[in-house]
């Protein structure tokens, strides 16, 4: 027998990613959410097994071609058979699936949006600007995403809504209380090497420190993109090429970052179009110092460089003046990483998540 829940949310994969990460944290804080949930993913994934140990139903539904008439029809069944009010989808291909399957229906449909739409081609945009128009609520994880799709798409106010994201901190421990040492500064950065990030100005980075002596050890962690391989190889190559591997560690996908966070002495990322930075707030809220380039959404979220330090975007040099201030007084950053840790977890814990969501879902069922 198919159990009755309020919402129903839908996945693509469940391999690592952000809106993976979150919704994680958010099952396992399910009790507070004051709704049964429930889920169906067309793919597995890394995260698989994790998301299933968090007590939530999951269902794997998957299409043997796009549009796939038997798939939609099984959709359409499970979500009548949950006798589900909202379906919240993860992507705007599932959100497009959920409004043909429930046809005739009143379950409402939201979606929230992880990414941009740079890159994609004409269907996939047309696919956008599609479903857009046609669910009960777009939602954007910051502001900064919010206008940029708002303007594109010219989307009425009544059918948007940001949620910032939120992040459960209790995984990550005690802030970091850390201590200027000396020897070698331990660094790092976090994100899949996916369309997006720029983990190739952090290389260019890299060897700027070498050409000036700093003694250093840098870790990459994220995965390479099956579909875009090369720009892993791309920043590989780089580091090999200029002499960098012995001070260099590419780790891929792994499961204790709030671990390797605690061994960091600072944390740095690049940018071309994030729509929130969950990497970038979960170091801030670890009490180590971040550099963070100065794309929108980062300038929104570190209170436009109170919480973090802002340089300017693809700009090794400014990057390098920046860090410079860390090597000279590293003591000075440490202190005020540790009230910038305390400010960040009172703004996007996983509880304002919830919070907000609820409110958004009350709303949503009012209507």
């Amino acid at each position: 027998m198919i159990p009755c829940c309020d919402i129903v949310y839908l996945f693509g994969s469940l391999n690592r990613g952000g809106a993976e990460t979150l919704l994680m944290d958010l099952f396992r804080k399910k009790d507070k959410l004051g709704y049964k949930i429930a889920a169906i993913h067309r793919k597995g994934g890394a995260l698989e097994e994790d998301l299933k140990n968090t007590g939530v139903t999951f269902s794997l539904l998957f299409p043997k071609f796009p549009f796939d008439p038997v798939y939609l029809i099984r959709l359409r069944k499970r979500i009548l058979g949950y006798k589900a009010k909202i379906v919240h989808a993860q992507q705007y291909l599932d959100a497009i699936y959920a409004k043909i399957a429930l046809i005739g229906t009143k379950v409402k449909i939201v979606q929230t949006y992880h990414g941009y739409d740079y890159g994609l081609n004409k269907r996939g945009d047309a696919m956008i600007k599609f479903i857009s128009k046609r669910i009960d609520c777009n939602i954007f994880v910051s502001k900064t995403q919010k206008g940029y799709f708002v303007g594109n798409l010219n989307l009425p106010e009544s059918k948007v809504a940001v949620v910032y994201n939120g992040v459960d901190f209790s995984k990550l421990g005690d802030i970091n209380k850390h201590e200027a040492t000396s020897g070698v500064l331990r660094l790092g950065t976090v994100g899949n090497f996916v369309q997006g990030r720029d983990q190739y100005t952090l290389c260019k980075f890299l060897k700027v420190l070498k050409e000036n002596n700093i003694n250093y050890r840098f870790d990459f962690v994220g995965r390479k993109d099956e579909k875009n391989p090369g720009y892993f190889d791309k920043c590989h190559d780089f580091c090999v090429r200029n002499g960098l591997m012995e001070s260099v560690r590419f780790l891929g996908s792994r499961t204790d970052v709030p671990e390797l966070l605690k061994t960091w002495d600072a944390f740095l990322y690049s940018t071309d179009h994030d729509t929130f930075g969950l990497a970038v707030i979960e170091a801030i809220a670890s009490g180590i110092p971040v550099f963070v380039n100065d794309w929108g959404v980062m300038r929104e979220v570190t209170d436009n460089g109170e919480l973090a330090v802002l340089y300017k975007t693809k700009d090794v040099e400014d990057l390098y003046k920046s860090f410079a201030g860390f090597i000279s007084s590293p003591q000075r950053f440490f202190e005020s990483s540790y009230h910038n840790a305390e400010t960040i977890r009172s703004k996007f814990s996983i509880e304002q998540y919830i919070l907000h969501l609820n409110n958004l879902y009350f709303k949503i069922n009012r209507t």
